[in-house]
């Protein structure tokens, strides 16, 4: 059992877990660890792991650990769930669960109907997207050539009592029709 503040931790078995991950620490001349630094407090193979997380913290939900708990999930490299010694165990658990389920798709149904979120915020439909924003191109071109501000060929005119050049004037376009 291992002491993580003041609740009792199983032992975690590394056997997947990446080397980055392992504890660091100095090593006695005869093989022992000394001053050992964990990396993870937790490491969740499975959904149901991640559903207990709160057991393997001595079954106390209120319990905030410093260090990430890791999620190995098959076929994606490791995720480290952080709580920084400010999220508790069951936010944790509730987190763990949730990044589980969304990379392994595990009720994807449920939390991506970008139709019904469309609907309901207001939005257009995704077939209606294209056009819309085609024509919001064509309305901010018409805008900006409209605009003597910002389209380059119109341009202010000052008054200037002295006759001097302000701007340079563009060349007449006389040459072309030659």
């Amino acid at each position: 059992m291992n002491l993580v503040g003041k609740v009792q931790t199983p032992l975690i078995d590394y056997a997947d877990v990446p080397q980055a991950y392992w504890p660091s620490g100095k090593v006695w001349p005869n093989g022992t660890f000394f001053d050992v630094k964990e990396k993870i407090s937790a490491v969740c193979r499975s959904m149901a792991d991640c559903q207990d997380l709160v057991a393997w913290f001595d079954n106390q939900p209120g319990f905030c650990p410093d260090l990430p708990v890791l999620l190995l999930i098959p076929g994606y490299p490791p995720v480290a769930v952080m709580g920084l010694g400010f999220a508790t165990a069951a936010e944790l658990r509730d987190c763990c669960v949730e990044a589980w389920g969304v990379k392994t798709g595990a009720d994807a149904w449920k939390r991506f109907q970008t139709d019904e979120m469309r609907e309901k915020l207001g939005l257009a439909r995704k077939e209606d997207v294209p056009d819309l924003v085609r024509e919001a191109f064509a309305n901010r071109i018409k805008r900006h050539k409209a605009s003597p501000r910002t389209d380059p060929w119109k341009q202010w005119e000052y008054p200037n009592p002295n006759k001097r050049t302000l701007h340079s004037v563009a060349d007449s376009q006389d040459w072309k029709s030659k």
